[in-house]
């Protein structure tokens, strides 16, 4: 349980310093339609280093006093059932790139929530 809790806090971590730190170059070079300023992307990077943060309280400082497994599988699946229905309906970005690697990132991140229900 606790190796899930690590992967949770480097990939939520890695995900919103990108955002965070070049944020039109990062939705540029996935593929994803420009967003007109960095705000939206900004905002969202710092929503994902929030969640690394409290994964890491849970896994490390005060275990059960962060978010817990069952939070982390949550927020998985509730994003990736969010992005291949966007993408279902075709609401996603126009470009082959774009939709690939939203694609990606909807089975890894249903993936890894039915993964997560196999540990709570």
């Amino acid at each position: 349980m606790i190796q899930l809790l690590w992967i949770e806090l480097v990939s939520k971590l890695a995900a919103g310093l990108i955002l965070v730190a070049v944020p039109l170059t990062a939705i540029k070079v996935m593929g994803l339609p420009r967003a007109p300023t960095a705000f939206w992307p900004r905002l969202l990077g710092g929503v994902l280093i929030g969640i690394a943060a409290a994964t890491y309280m849970d896994a490390s400082v005060r275990l059960g006093h962060g978010l817990s497994l069952a939070g982390s599988m949550v927020i998985n699946l509730a994003t990736g059932l969010t992005l291949g229905s966007m993408l279902f309906l075709k609401q996603g970005p126009e470009t082959v790139r774009g939709r690939g690697m939203l694609w990606l990132v909807t089975v890894c991140l249903i993936g890894l929530a039915l993964i997560e229900i196999a540990y709570i």
